[in-house]
């Protein structure tokens, strides 16, 4: 395939904390991008090892590079820096990568091409989900084909393209887009949580994007670790996986009722985020009265009472949902269980 030089600059955002294992791997496909007009934010949240080191290197030997420094780790400093780039940075499109992933040469040059043939202001990519330890394949995510969505398509093809809005990494957006969507959902509820906030974003984004796409090529490495925060307990995103369910009903009633699909697709999202945290709340070194109330919190959510109510009878594709009652069960039967300890 003949290359195509585009002129409009992408600007690459990477955060990274205590990375000196995986930077050089994520900083050097970036570098190294068939696409070569870039700016490339490269920032360090208070690391205690090599990290900041290793950004000043890269950067005295590539002025693409933007590094910045601080002092101190803050798991909000992604919503500190993207308010500044959104509100000052002077460039045509914006891709965030994790300072552990990695892109294919070509990701940069194919999504721009894919987006100019298509007029599209969103896109994502397939992505290969990669062990950590051992650099094996786990799994790869890919369409069969390229898929356009139009603003009549929103609804009808919600289950098609929901479940790639899950991160911010493996898409390019229109900066014009990211900022409209940024500033719009800024003070809600659902960003102050601070928690889910990629897939909320990509909500908005994907509300005010006249066209989008999904690549059927996949062009980003995701690795994965045994130690991810993702297996651990974490108790906002109790309430987070209900904003996540909340947002996504407002965002379907846009576009009318909500179809019964769409309605067992969201219910199934929420069972498998708030089974999860269960399991991991169970696995965790809280006193067994912290557990207690975590539960009662989980059970007490408005959410959990649509989604597990036994006159909810959903579509039985939904593998996970078959188990819903089982699933009540389980969770009583721990709740007594740390009561009698």
């Amino acid at each position: 395939m003949m290359r195509i030089m585009y002129k409009d600059t992408v600007a690459v955002y990477t955060l990274a904390y205590n990375a000196e294992d995986t930077l050089s791997r994520c900083v050097d496909s970036v570098l190294n991008q068939t696409h070569s007009n870039i700016v490339y934010y490269l920032l360090d949240n208070g690391s205690t090892d090599r990290t900041r080191e290793m950004i000043k290197e890269y950067a005295a030997r590539d002025l693409r590079i933007r590094p910045m420094f601080y002092d101190y780790n803050s798991r909000e400093r992604i919503f500190e820096v993207l308010n500044v780039l959104n509100a000052f940075c002077d460039v045509d499109y914006l891709a965030v990568l994790d300072s552990d992933d990695e892109y294919l040469p070509q990701f940069l040059e194919n999504m721009l091409r894919f987006m100019y043939e298509n007029s599209l202001e969103y896109a994502v990519c397939g992505y290969d989900t990669i062990d950590e330890a051992s650099g094996k394949l786990i799994s790869r995510k890919q369409l069969d084909s390229n898929i356009i969505i139009e603003e009549k398509d929103k609804a009808n093809q919600y289950t098609l393209y929901r479940r790639y809005q899950i991160d911010m990494w493996g898409r390019i957006y229109a900066i014009s887009l990211h900022r409209k969507a940024w500033h719009r959902i800024f003070a809600a509820e659902s960003f102050q949580s601070k928690y889910l906030y990629s897939e909320i974003i990509n909500h908005e984004v994907i509300k005010h994007a006249s066209r989008f796409g999904i690549l059927s090529e996949s062009l980003h490495k995701y690795y994965v670790r045994a130690d991810s925060q993702s297996n651990t307990f974490n108790a906002k995103h109790i309430r987070g996986s209900e904003i996540l369910y909340e947002t996504s009903r407002e965002f379907l009633l846009r576009h009318g009722d909500i179809s019964k699909l769409n309605q067992d697709y969201l219910a199934a999202i929420y069972f498998s985020r708030i089974e999860k945290e269960f399991r991991n709340l169970c696995k965790s070194d809280l006193p067994n009265l912290e557990k207690i109330a975590y539960i009662d919190e989980i059970l007490g959510g408005e959410v959990f009472r649509q989604v597990f109510d036994e006159s909810y009878k959903p579509d039985p594709s939904f593998e996970n949902l078959k188990n819903k009652d089982e699933f009540v069960k389980a969770i009583y039967q721990a709740r007594d269980e740390y009561l009698s300890l």
